[in-house]
């Protein structure tokens, strides 16, 4: 037969484990049940806060914050690239939009209706019941919230100082509010609402309350850029054939500069919407590469909303626009600097 296993170490270990559970860190002293101090990076116990304070240990960190500065945490996020999408201008330019079209609309509508209406509790029924009540600018705003809301299931109470609570609301089924969220996305974004627009995008892109649908996922995005939404096109770029075509062009253009020699002729085409493109592109230089505003008016003059331009911004930007300057870049440098020349057909 086997020998019989030792289990005394075991047992030693057993007792040191439960001794470091029972016993202070630091003075050693026994633990009350209900009254400890708990530290999350080591995971020891401590008598009280003083006695931690006064036996620091290893890999400890020190107590953490209880309390932050939402103000500095949205400073610091400002700073921060949106998934390395959207320029610190286009942020910028978004968040202006956000107060605008979201903010003051909506803060309007809740003190129309009263100060009942002010001082209540609000959640994301209330507010989509608002926005069922017509198609003006508060309305769009209360559908934007809502939607946003029940897309997140932020179904909580809140206020309109901003204080949020995770208790209360209609607890719906997960499918329910993805449909609540594109419903309320898409009356808002019909109505001429550009971060709707973007927001309605998103949901055909994901397939939120809708089945999945690239192709109408970029229909409204463009929507959005034609109304002058901020990031709209960045939004855009990321999800179009244009600039992967570009992109393709321009490493076909990276490969050719090791084989080439000076004097030599390189034709870049192909049968690709990128290769119509660049054969365009002393006309595009010419419009700074984008394009004048269609039907000879901004595209936020839609429905219920008056014409507004967003800080001096006139034309409609191109997709890919920031690919075919590179492209564009890359071989004036080739042309001054190495003697190559390029043509385009």
């Amino acid at each position: 037969m086997p020998p019989r296993r030792n289990n005394k170490k075991k047992k030693i270990k057993s007792r040191d484990r439960n001794a470091k559970a029972t016993c202070c860190q630091g003075c050693s002293k026994q633990l009350d049940k209900e009254n400890f101090v708990y530290c999350i990076c080591t995971q020891v116990r401590f008598c009280s806060s003083s006695c931690q304070a006064d036996h620091p240990h290893n890999d400890c960190t020190g107590p953490p914050q209880t309390e932050f500065n939402m103000g500095s945490m949205m400073r610091n996020l400002a700073q921060l690239p949106v998934e390395e999408r959207l320029s610190r201008e286009a942020y910028a330019d978004h968040s202006t939009e956000m107060t605008e079209t979201v903010n003051k609309p909506f803060k309007a509508y809740v003190v129309s209706k009263g100060r009942q209406a002010i001082n209540g509790i609000l959640t994301a029924s209330n507010v989509a019941k608002w926005a069922d009540e017509g198609n003006g600018p508060g309305n769009q705003a209360c559908a934007f919230i809502a939607g946003s809301r029940f897309r997140h299931r932020m179904l909580g109470e809140f206020r309109l100082d901003g204080s949020v609570s995770n208790s209360g609301g209609n607890d719906i089924p997960v499918l329910e509010s993805q449909e609540l969220a594109f419903k309320y996305f898409e009356k808002a974004a019909k109505l001429g609402h550009g971060i709707s627009m973007q927001s309605l995008a998103t949901c055909f892109d994901d397939g939120v309350g809708v089945k999945p649908n690239r192709r109408r996922c970029n229909q409204w995005l463009w929507k959005s850029v034609l109304h002058g939404s901020a990031g709209a096109i960045e939004l855009l770029n990321c999800r179009c054939l244009l600039p992967l075509e570009i992109r393709a062009t321009e490493g076909i253009l990276q490969q050719s500069i090791q084989r080439m020699q000076p004097g030599q002729l390189l034709q870049l085409g192909g049968p690709n919407l990128a290769a119509l493109l660049l054969v365009f592109h002393d006309v595009l230089r010419r419009e700074n590469f984008s394009l004048p505003p269609f039907a000879g008016n901004w595209a936020t003059g839609t429905v219920n909303n008056s014409v507004q331009q967003s800080r001096g911004r006139h034309r409609i930007p191109l997709i890919g626009e920031n690919d075919v300057r590179g492209v564009l870049e890359k071989i004036d440098l080739l042309r001054s600097h190495r003697g190559l020349d390029f043509t385009f057909v």
